[in-house]
């Protein structure tokens, strides 16, 4: 589609100019074939109905949210016009997810503190990356961990946090027949915590059943999956790194060998993530 220019928009006199950046919510594939569009604007102040004269990006092409820098109106009936956007790959989705559009908004902030707090600019837009795929935007943050620990709304994200929390201590804390991590196996570790169950974003129906591929397949493989592009990504600067994320997250570190000491760390995910189910705990 490329009709941007073929119906121009009169602008009101009395409308509000602003520029936001954001994320373009579309439906897929748009109800019309030509502007203007509904669609959702989501920032950090919430998310809001817009009625858009651009253009929505070809779907499937990258498989992420529509990142932009949105030149808007805001109408006097409140109304919110998109006139013009400049698609931008590097606005971090957690700077843009608003803490009311999860479930339990302190989950969210303690995330972004956690993933800012990592020092390897590629592991920080690995994450990124990561978190702005289509499925995972929202996703991460509503989806349920399961059926058998943490099943509710929220409960993935909720969960997550735990076992990253619990991994950063723990890998951080030398002690008497302990291993005493690197830096980079620190932040690995990390990293491969917050996303170990990011297969479960596409593992559920609606309904919250199982879907049939994650039955054959688990959420582990599924989540390899979805994240294939950001690892690749990854992978053209930093191959090691995405090696060993992929290793951490399919679990298959018993006889990996190199720099990072990779089953070491997965068995310390491991066990913050049984002691995490475990518990079981829900905010209040």
């Amino acid at each position: 589609m490329n009709h941007v220019n073929a119906v121009p928009y009169k602008v009101p006199s009395e409308a509000h100019r602003y520029v936001r950046e954001g994320v373009l919510m579309w439906d897929a594939p748009p109800s019309q074939q030509q502007p203007p569009y509904d669609a959702r604007f989501v920032t950090d102040e919430g998310v809001f109905p817009v009625t858009s004269w651009v253009d929505p990006p070809l779907f499937g092409d990258t498989g992420g949210v529509d990142k932009v820098c949105a030149v808007i109106l805001c109408l006097p009936d409140n109304q919110m016009v998109v006139v013009s956007v400049e698609r931008d790959a590097n606005i971090d989705p957690l700077e843009v997810m608003p803490a009311t559009e999860c479930p339990f908004p302190s989950v969210l902030v303690d995330a972004y503190e956690r993933v800012q707090s990592i020092t390897t600019p590629a592991l920080r837009r690995f994450v990124s990356d990561v978190l702005s795929l289509t499925p995972v935007f929202y996703g991460f943050w509503w989806s349920t961990a399961g059926a058998k620990h943490h099943a509710w709304p929220g409960g993935l994200a909720w969960h997550s946090l735990e076992v990253v929390n619990t991994v950063a201590a723990v890998m951080a804390s030398p002690a008497p027949q302990r291993v005493n991590f690197t830096l980079t196996e620190r932040e690995v570790g990390v990293v491969a915590a917050l996303l170990h169950d990011v297969g479960k974003t596409v593992s559920y129906t609606d309904e919250g059943y199982c879907t049939e591929r994650a039955l054959v397949l688990g959420h582990e493989l599924l989540g390899v999956e979805l994240i294939r592009q950001p690892l690749e990504t990854l992978r053209a600067t930093h191959g090691k790194l995405a090696d060993a994320l992929a290793a951490l997250l399919l679990s298959r570190t018993r006889y990996a060998c190199g720099s990072l000491r990779l089953e070491a760390i997965r068995q310390v995910i491991s066990r913050a993530d049984v002691e995490s189910a475990k518990r079981n705990t829900k905010p209040r």
